[in-house]
């Protein structure tokens, strides 16, 4: 089953997918913009955000039960795989990095996922250089 639990979290992160899609589909070069601005807010990384879509989480797992949560973005590395953690869930938290070469964003990078896949070396040298250990 796939779903796009960041699309259907609200109306703030549906503006801001609907955003970086059309930044990516008709802008690609403005996407270093968004990325430089996703750096310095850091939403991934915030309290009052992460606050603001916990409920919805909880019940987005209740309603599909997932035997692993397979992340393919950034911006959902964090904090459904959080909520997971906190809960002492036992689902598998696994990301496939879809940028293939280095620079990323540092979203790609979190204490919450236990295991990334990669397609090259030189992403998993980036994973590395921002801390996650290359056995992850």
């Amino acid at each position: 089953l796939t779903r796009k639990p960041l699309e259907e979290s609200g109306r703030i992160n549906s503006s801001l997918a609907g955003l970086y899609n059309a930044l990516l589909t008709h802008r690609p070069t403005a996407i270093s913009n968004y990325y430089w601005l996703l750096e310095r807010i850091r939403p991934n990384e915030r309290d009052v955000f992460y606050g603001r879509v916990r409920n919805y989480i909880g019940r987005f797992l209740d309603s599909v039960k997932p035997d692993v949560v397979l992340s393919v973005h950034p911006m959902l590395n964090h904090f459904i795989q959080r909520f997971i953690k906190e809960e002492r869930l036992t689902i598998p938290c696994y990301t496939f990095v879809t940028d293939p070469f280095p620079p990323f964003w540092q979203g790609w990078a979190s204490p919450y996922v236990d295991r990334y896949f990669v397609a090259t070396n030189e992403a998993l040298q980036s994973l590395s250089a921002m801390g996650v250990p290359a056995w992850r």
